[in-house]
């Protein structure tokens, strides 16, 4: 929830830069302790049927770690679920500072999600 990492294997948009990054340290935090979920006071499943929850292993953000690995962009911010918001923008910030990760590629993360036109076949 708030997060959002480029695409594996998109039916039009293909395999995104840093995807497949995202997603195999995604699976390896998921894999690495105690699973907690958090859920904020709004919907706990979006139009799509997905979960919308705050994910933890031994009490560490799973979303924030991801967004301070330059891993994922602050996205889909649909209030009232915004509890964790502000935590999540600092650390995106800082991945942006640093220039890691999606914010290696210039213009490639934008207000809609990754231009995967400007990075196409790109499998960084």
């Amino acid at each position: 929830m708030l997060v959002d990492t480029p695409e594996t294997n998109h039916a039009q948009l293909g395999k995104q830069p840093f995807g497949q990054q995202a997603k195999d340290r995604n699976t390896q935090l998921m894999n690495s302790g105690k699973l907690e979920i958090e859920f904020d006071i709004g919907e706990r499943v979006d139009k799509y049927g997905r979960l919308l929850a705050y994910i933890y292993i031994d009490g560490v953000s799973i979303q924030e770690k991801l967004l301070e690995e330059g891993l994922a962009r602050v996205g889909y911010v649909y209030p009232p679920n915004t509890r964790h918001l502000a935590a999540f923008e600092k650390a995106q910030d800082k991945a942006k500072k640093a220039g890691i990760g999606i914010w290696t590629l210039e213009d490639y993360v934008t207000e809609r999600g990754f231009d995967s036109k400007k990075y196409p076949g790109d499998e960084r």
